[in-house]
């Protein structure tokens, strides 16, 4: 099938089709990922220039050329709106991840406890905190605790700082 210019299109197989290249040849699956690397920096690129609505329509465009996101990209998007400190888009884009089947790690948690933290949301950074804890799957890291320990320090919480302390210690997490 011939494909439209610029389109890129993920096979079952895993691998890339583009228009890139002959019709009906396919791109590795290297070509692939390094297609998609160049995607998430440039989306990453666009959020440090200070310019989210590009990063938001390149994160679109890939979409509509059929390069699934992966989870990098998430954690682009969801660094970046913090950055600009829409906590409801990044929220949104968290969303999506559950949507396309991309789950999330413990960078992922730590991005939203670190946002929330910046934004001086330290509720709901207890919230994303406490989700981790429970999970059977991912478990709290020094980011995870350093974060709120940050945030509890700079809010004039001294005890509840000093608690996190005591608990990343019981955990067994290294303090850094």
């Amino acid at each position: 099938p011939r494909l439209g210019s610029n389109r890129f299109l993920l096979s079952p197989e895993g691998v890339f089709l583009s228009s890139e290249t002959p019709v009906n040849k396919k791109m590795t699956k290297q070509d692939g990922l390094d297609l998609l690397k160049k995607k998430n920096k440039a989306i990453l690129r666009a959020f440090n220039l200070g310019n989210p609505k590009k990063a938001e329509a390149l994160f679109l465009k890939m979409e509509g050329e059929g390069v699934q996101a992966n989870l990098q990209t998430y954690k682009n998007m969801i660094i970046g709106r913090f950055r600009t400190g829409n906590t409801r888009k990044a929220e949104q884009i968290f969303s999506r991840m559950g949507q396309y089947g991309v789950d999330p790690d413990v960078a992922t948690y730590n991005c939203f406890i670190h946002g929330y933290k910046k934004t001086r949301n330290l509720e709901k950074a207890e919230k994303i905190f406490q989700k981790i804890t429970q999970s059977d799957k991912i478990r709290p890291d020094v980011f995870s605790y350093n974060s709120l320990i940050d945030g509890y320090a700079k809010a004039n919480k001294i005890k509840k700082a000093e608690e996190m302390f005591s608990k990343m210690k019981v955990a067994g997490v290294d303090p850094n």
